[in-house]
Formats: C-alpha cells, structure tokens, sequence
C-alpha cells in the first residue's frame, strides 16, 4: 500500500509540474525560499499541496473569465418623432355630417392600418373620404415628423357641418319646395403609441398585431392577383 501511495503521488506530483508551467509565478515562488508563504515553508504543508492551490486558482480564474457575459434584456422601442401628432383636414365634402359619423364612430381608436382596411370593406361609397384622409395624415406623420409607421393609430375624428346650399325643389301642380344639399368638414388626427410591455394591439381597441400583419398580406396578395379585374371596375389600389 506504502509502494501504491508513493506511485500515486509521484504521478500526481508531474502532472501538476507539468500544468504549473501555465502559471509564471510558481517556478519563481518555489525557487525562491523567502517568496514562499509560511504553509508551504512549515513542515505540515508539502510543495505538492501548493502546486495543487495554484493549478485550482489559475483554472478558476480562467474559468470565470470565459463564462459567457449575462444576456442583457431587450430594449425598448424608443420614439423619433419630432411631433406628437399628425393631422390631415377636408372641408366641404358632398356628405352630411350625421353620414359622415356614421361612417367615422367605428374607426375612432383603431389602429391606421385595420382602420384602412375597414374602410375599404365598407358598403358605404363615402368611406373612401374618411379611408383617403387617414392615409394623407399618416403619410405626414411618416415623412414630415418621423414617426414609426408600425404604430400610429386613429386618435381623434372629428365631423362638422359645412356649407349648406338651398336649391329649388319642384313639385306637382306648379308648386315647389327647398332642396337643401349638405356639406361636411373632416379632421383626423393620428399619434403614435408609446411602447408598453406585453403589448398586444395597436390603438385603444381593435384586433391584434398578429392578425392586422396577416390582413395586410392577404390584402396585397389578393390586390395583385386581381389587378386587371378590379381596373376593369374602375377600383384602384390607394395604398
């Protein structure tokens, strides 16, 4: 056993001599008696426990030093918008103002996006007014204010009455009435959502991000793929 022990630690002994030639010091450290820490120079402690310490310190120092770095957390969308809002009006359009609302009380708080594409789903032929001023107003938001086109929504519309023109009505029997033909102003304005966690829709109501991404794509898929039917109808893409 005594011959076993002694074999064991000779191994043990050139295979860390072998490893201490990493470590600059340590050749320094045992040559030189009055370097050595008091363990090493009392009688208890052999040179054989320090070349262990050292080869345990030197790989645990490079161990942390190769540890990958902790993986920071996403940052946050961060606004370049020069401006809180952008605006787009129309005054005078051939509608009535009680019309016009009918048509614009659904699309308030949506975002431009799915507000777009309501509108063109719309069976009512003046949507197209509401759907051409909420993309004027985006269009400005993106090239004069620098805001993210990704994250605009509809947050104000606003409808007034505009000039009103009384015309001659004719009836039966030489008799006749007024005609009075009305008129609307439109104002919208579109601002940018600031970024919230676990955000899952843009606008204060609506569908989700997921779904008006899917919409957008099929809608240009389909607009493509019936371009010549739907120039044949006098329909013609607005994006």
């Amino acid at each position: 056993q005594t011959a076993k022990r002694q074999r064991e630690t000779t191994k043990m002994e050139s295979a860390l001599r072998r490893f201490a030639k990493l470590v600059p010091t340590t050749r320094a450290r045992m040559s030189n008696p009055a370097s050595r820490p008091s363990s090493i120079m009392s009688s208890r402690i052999s040179p054989t426990i320090s070349l262990q310490n050292n080869f345990k310190s030197f790989f645990s120092t490079n161990l942390q030093k190769t540890e990958a770095p902790p993986s920071l957390p996403e940052k946050p969308w961060i606004s370049k918008a020069t401006r809180d809002f952008s605006e787009a009006k129309s005054t005078n359009l051939p509608i009535s103002a009680r019309k016009l609302n009918d048509i614009a009380r659904p699309i308030r708080g949506l975002s431009c996006d799915e507000a777009i594409i309501q509108l063109k789903l719309s069976p009512k032929p003046k949507s197209s007014f509401v759907s051409r001023l909420i993309q004027n107003a985006k269009n400005n938001g993106i090239h004069n204010f620098n805001m993210d086109p990704d994250r605009l929504y509809v947050a104000e519309i606003q409808v007034g009455k505009g000039q009103q023109a009384k015309k001659l009505r004719y009836h039966g029997r030489g008799r006749m009435g007024i005609m009075t033909r009305y008129r609307s102003h439109l104002k919208v304005k579109v601002m940018e959502q600031p970024w919230q966690e676990g955000e899952i829709r843009i606008g204060r109501r609506g569908r989700r991000i997921s779904v008006i991404k899917d919409l957008k794509r099929r809608h240009e898929e389909v607009t493509e793929k019936y371009a010549d039917i739907l120039e044949d109808f006098g329909i013609e893409n607005e994006d």
